[in-house]
């Protein structure tokens, strides 16, 4: 069982789509109610996190809902085309989903791209506020890495952050319920079969054999806007 955090940034792992695949489905479901209506309409398919951002997103709800956390930090940018930046799409579906007030849902850092810039914007806010205990929530194969970075970041700015799996929350049934731990389990034992999955966790090793080289990992966090791959799954 996680301890109490005063508070966990959620690492969001991608759009779902891409902006032109949101835009062509907004036209679609347009059309489709004007068909049906008879009368001209608009409407919007709004973008959302990736299958893996919104695993990440619902361990961190858990954790909301049981009292385990305090506050909700979210970053993110405008990647792959998208006019609404990442940190604003997380904090709709966050907040939609757990009900949490503006007040403990912090959105900040939207010219985040890496997860090096994600980490660093937590650690700015634990210093604005006081916080010496953080976290930070993502998928497993992403956590080796992030927690590489958060140790060299805690070691320089003395402030605490554990990262978290989201595997381990969700199939925790102290924390979700057995029905859905089991469910949850089944679930990722499927994903890690997948084609997508095995590419991004590929992509995580090559960048966590570099993390201790400085330059390198400056470099591949640098690049990281034009060489991650697409993760994003429907």
């Amino acid at each position: 069982m996680p301890e109490k955090y005063q508070a966990i940034l959620i690492h969001g792992l991608g759009w779902d789509k891409s902006a032109k695949e949101y835009e062509e489905l907004s036209e679609k479901a347009s059309n489709k109610a004007t068909s049906r209506t008879g009368i001209e309409n608009t409407v919007v398919r709004f973008p959302r996190p990736s299958v893996y951002g919104r695993f990440v997103s619902s361990a961190a709800q858990a954790l909301y809902r049981n009292g385990q956390v305090e506050n909700i930090v979210v970053t993110g940018s405008e990647l792959y085309g998208h006019e609404k930046a990442f940190a604003e799409v997380l904090r709709r579906d966050f907040q939609r989903k757990s009900g949490i007030s503006d007040k403990h849902l912090i959105k900040e850092g939207e010219h985040v791209r890496t997860t090096s810039m994600e980490l660093q914007v937590l650690t700015e806010q634990a210093k604005r506020h006081g916080w010496d205990n953080v976290a930070s929530i993502t998928l497993g194969i992403h956590q080796k890495r992030a927690d590489m970075i958060a140790k060299k970041i805690s070691k320089i700015e003395g402030i605490k952050i554990t990262t978290l799996a989201a595997e381990d929350i969700l199939c925790s049934p102290e924390q979700v319920g057995e029905t859905r731990a089991v469910k949850y389990k089944q679930f990722f034992k499927k994903l890690q079969r997948s084609p997508k999955y095995i590419k991004f966790a590929l992509y995580e090793l090559l960048l966590a054999r570099n993390i201790e080289r400085t330059q390198t990992t400056a470099l591949f966090d640098n690049l990281a806007k034009y060489i991650r791959p697409k993760i994003a799954s429907s």
